[in-house]
């Protein structure tokens, strides 16, 4: 199956569940394998999902810069 093969599937049923549909949940419906999406065309779901227009998760907590982690670690490790 195509890259947007995938895609337009991705939207249909997405719409079909409400708007969103989860990876487990589109492989179940789809027929898909896992290895034919992520992996093959999109390193994550939600880079397939973003693609597709479609929303996706976000963390809830913010990524810390490194440059607060590093010293932090190093000082454990003293």
């Amino acid at each position: 199956m195509t890259k947007d093969q995938i895609l337009r599937q991705l939207r249909e049923i997405a719409a079909d569940e409400g708007g969103d549909v989860s990876f487990r949940r589109f492989v179940a419906l789809s027929g898909l394998k896992e290895k034919q999406i992520v992996g093959a065309h999109w390193p994550t779901w939600n880079d397939a999902k973003r693609e597709a227009g479609l929303a996706t998760a976000a963390f809830v907590r913010p990524r810390l810069a490194e440059e607060s982690v590093i010293p932090a670690f190093a000082a454990l490790l003293a």
